[in-house]
């Protein structure tokens, strides 16, 4: 098995105490790190997103963080409904000070 890593660039004190992170849920497998970023960045500057992948398996955990620049970056995303990534409507609810972006479920 292959030893993947994957280098994040350091952010510097200063501006990553001006930032705001985000979780992100629910993610379809296939869903990677860049096609995350580049889907958030219709909202504002995204600083970094990271798809979380089991270790053992390399399978995606469903799940992921995203780093936008600023507090506008987020509210923006906040406020949007009914978009979708890869086929699932999205949708940004908001749980006490944690700040989710969750996909809602299949409905059939």
């Amino acid at each position: 098995m292959t030893l993947q890593i994957d280098p994040k660039r350091a952010i510097p004190r200063a501006e990553h105490e001006r930032t705001a992170k985000v979780f992100v849920g629910g993610l379809a497998p296939n869903v990677t790190s860049e096609g995350l970023k580049e889907f958030l960045s219709q909202f504002g500057t995204v600083m970094d997103a990271t798809v979380m992948f089991d270790k053992a398996t390399t399978r995606s955990k469903g799940f992921a963080f995203a780093t936008f620049q600023n507090e506008e970056s987020v509210q923006r995303a906040m406020d949007a409904s009914g978009i979708e990534l890869q086929g699932k409507q999205v949708g940004l609810p908001r749980l006490g000070s944690l700040r989710t972006i969750a996909l809602m479920p299949d409905r059939d």
